[in-house]
């Protein structure tokens, strides 16, 4: 996915933001939510 512009903490969720795309976590770590803008997530 490339590198790892930031990481930002709120209240219920972390995001992971990679260029235009980004991962969304719960508290528990498990992926709520993902965006693939950039066309450079991977998901199988």
């Amino acid at each position: 996915m490339g590198i790892l512009d930031s990481i930002n903490e709120y209240y219920s969720f972390i995001v992971w933001d990679y260029d235009l795309s980004s991962i969304k976590f719960d508290n528990n770590e498990k992926v709520i939510e993902w965006n693939g803008l950039s066309n450079d997530l991977k998901i199988e």
